[in-house]
């Protein structure tokens, strides 16, 4: 039987810890798709989000580097939420909230140059937005990404 060398034997443990943690702090866990199936919505933790970090706004604009700010929101039911855009940025919906359609549809290129977008959120849930160009559906915490919350 050969034997490992001492590095061997510590990138070993570090992969296995790795591993370990990964799979313990995974913010799509069955306990979040569970929440989701029960009307919470799906995107609990989406973006590096949960309803604990949001904060309340009444709009959400961009920071650098190609981000949304305040990426977090929280909004009252029938409240609405106006995303600036001062540039052009193809805004898409997430779509996974149960029986509750996300108001920023799918596929919708939402804003233009200079041209702000206001959408309204009658039902209580949690939404998650990106941009096309510079986001993604799978981002747990990323660039232009971001969950409304509604209460």
């Amino acid at each position: 039987m050969s034997q490992l060398s001492p590095i061997s034997s510590i990138a070993a443990i570090a992969f296995a810890m790795l591993a370990a943690t990964c799979a313990s702090s995974d913010p799509g866990s069955s306990a979040d798709a569970a929440a989701g199936a029960a009307g919470a919505g799906q995107y609990k933790a989406f973006a590096g989000c949960t309803r604990e970090s949001a904060v309340p706004a009444t709009q959400v604009g961009f920071a650098e580097p190609a981000s949304y700010a305040p990426r977090c929101v929280r909004v009252s039911a029938g409240a609405s939420l106006v995303i600036q855009a001062s540039t052009m940025h193809p805004l898409q919906g997430m779509t996974d909230n149960g029986d509750t359609p996300n108001p920023i549809a799918e596929g919708e290129p939402s804003t233009g140059y200079l041209q702000d977008t206001t959408f309204t959120f009658p039902k209580a849930g949690s939404f998650g937005f990106f941009c096309n160009v510079h986001g993604s559906d799978t981002s747990k915490s990323g660039s232009m990404t971001g969950v409304v919350y509604v209460d």
